[in-house]
């Protein structure tokens, strides 16, 4: 807020106020401050990606298409924005381009383990059950305590009829 009374044209700094907004679980309002951020700076990717987020999370998994596409644009490599397209992807039945996206991802961040899991999701999606499991173990060697990949790991497993290695997990 100080930084916006110095300057309210400062798009970096409405962008942060809505992420900020987003955190403390202010939605409408944070849409509001990516929305200006963008209309003072139609050319910052990050206000884009972070608008984005808000869509998938409220369901719009359309206008997320839209809006990573133009930060994808602007903005190149972006595996940030390559996950949530994935994700966006996903949410619309369209698991081969999640894939696709998520691999995007993964190959520029190896070592992220939430873009591994988004992939070990969209590979148990399609039934893809071995690459499912190699890639909820590869997020749960970077992240050990990410229950939601035990979770889906077991299931992996139970449908692979390893019903002791579901167990274990």
């Amino acid at each position: 807020e100080r930084a916006l009374a110095l300057n309210p044209d400062l798009a970096a700094a409405h962008d942060q106020k809505g992420r900020c907004l987003a955190a403390a679980g202010r939605p409408s309002e944070a849409e509001a401050a990516y929305r200006l951020a963008l209309a003072l700076d139609p050319r910052f990717a990050q206000a884009y990606n972070n608008l984005a987020t808000l869509a998938l999370e409220g369901g719009r998994a359309q206008e997320a298409l839209g809006l990573l596409s133009r930060a994808l644009e602007l903005k190149q490599p972006f595996p940030l924005a390559r996950n949530n397209l994935g994700n966006a992807y996903k949410a619309l039945g369209r698991l081969d381009e999640a894939a696709a996206e998520l691999q995007k991802a993964v190959s520029a961040r190896p070592g992220h383990a939430g873009f591994r899991y988004n992939l070990a999701n969209v590979y148990l999606a399609q039934g893809r059950l071995p690459q499912a499991v190699a890639a909820y173990r590869a997020a749960l060697r970077l992240e050990p305590g990410l229950a939601a990949a035990h979770f889906n790991l077991a299931i992996a497993y139970w449908k692979l009829g390893q019903a002791s290695q579901a167990r274990r997990q």
